[in-house]
């Protein structure tokens, strides 16, 4: 009788949560991606290339993180940042804070105009003392901001992998970020134009 009743609230349990639902979600605890449309650029003294306060429609302020770029600092605070990056790009250290700036007016040109933010509020504090969240920025004109920031120069494919908003796993799209670092590379854009590093 025991066992009955078991399989009958196993059957009812399938029937209202079906294994393809979670399979979907991954996990029941992952947060769907939001949208906000219009958002605003809010200009900081910390802000930089890849992170900066962003003014939703609602009037709400939050800080934001890329996700997957990142751009040269723009100041000398953390210099085993500023190491790490001149490794990268083959520059030199003094190279990298005006890069970091160039970086910045880029961002801040891109955004402009009100532009659309895709976050899971996933915590990207970092070296932050304010709290900010890991996002996918798309700018008035249709351009995903890390990918465009890499096409020009003033970044790099660097941070946790997540996957794209629109569907695209983690992996394939590493692919494709690292083909546009690749791209601006070969054509010296940016910070790539004072790299000592070989074109190939």
């Amino acid at each position: 009788m025991k066992k009955t009743a078991l399989c009958l609230a196993l059957v009812l349990f399938l029937a209202v949560f079906p294994f393809g639902t979670w399979a979907a979600e991954e996990h029941p605890k992952v947060k769907s991606w939001l949208k906000f449309e219009r958002c605003r650029l809010v200009v900081t003294e910390y802000g930089d290339g890849d992170s900066f306060r962003v003014k939703l429609a609602d009037g709400d302020e939050q800080v934001f993180r890329l996700a997957w770029v990142d751009c040269p600092e723009s100041d000398s605070r953390i210099p085993t940042r500023n190491e790490e990056q001149a490794a990268h790009f083959g520059v030199s250290t003094h190279d990298i804070p005006a890069a970091g700036k160039e970086a910045k007016k880029a961002s801040a040109s891109l955004l402009a105009k009100p532009f659309i933010v895709r976050t899971r509020w996933a915590s990207a504090m970092g070296m932050s003392r304010q709290p900010r969240y890991y996002a996918f920025i798309v700018t008035s004109d249709g351009l995903d901001l890390g990918e465009e920031l890499l096409r020009l120069g003033w970044a790099r494919v660097k941070g946790v992998a997540m996957n794209h908003p629109d569907g695209t796993k983690s992996v394939p799209y590493r692919q494709r970020l690292e083909k546009l670092e690749l791209d601006a590379k070969l054509h010296r854009r940016g910070l790539w134009a004072k790299s000592r590093r070989s074109k190939s």
